[in-house]
């Protein structure tokens, strides 16, 4: 079977687009899945835990700073838990945040209620990413 070149050309182009778009959509149905079923609480920055990441085999590696916060349950548990995601931008300790929390498992999987905190923000600028792919991937193959 013969591929035209175009669509040999299209081909990685769309399927890093479909993967991208994938993965997002994935991971907007498990962001809300939590949000639905998500208590919120008011919690304080009591301390940063830090680290070095980088892409795998990359010398070039940058500072992300996750927030560990101290917050009380619906039920009156006292919690302290590491927000799941994290920023290169240092939280103020002793900042009063707003905290989403699985109340079957309060002290797993803790997020701090902002856009960057619930990953929506990266959720959306990958799907993005991922559609503007798929065009440009069919782009290359209908006008070859």
């Amino acid at each position: 079977m013969h591929i035209p070149d175009a669509w040999r050309h299209a081909a990685p182009v769309l399927a890093v687009g479909v993967l991208l778009l994938a993965v997002s959509c994935f991971g907007v149905i498990r962001s809300r899945r939590f949000l639905a079923g998500a208590e919120r609480a008011t919690g304080r920055i009591v301390a940063v835990e830090t680290s070095r990441q980088g892409a795998p085999g990359s010398t070039v590696k940058y500072r992300v700073c996750r927030p560990v916060v101290v917050f009380t349950t619906i039920e009156g548990v006292t919690v302290r838990a590491t927000a799941v995601t994290g920023s290169t931008i240092r939280p103020v300790t002793g900042t009063a945040v707003d905290v989403l929390y699985d109340p079957s498992h309060p002290n797993q999987g803790a997020r701090i209620d902002t856009t960057r905190g619930r990953g929506t923000a990266a959720l959306g600028l990958l799907g993005v990413a991922g559609a503007v792919l798929i065009l440009v991937g069919l782009r290359l193959a209908l006008l070859r």
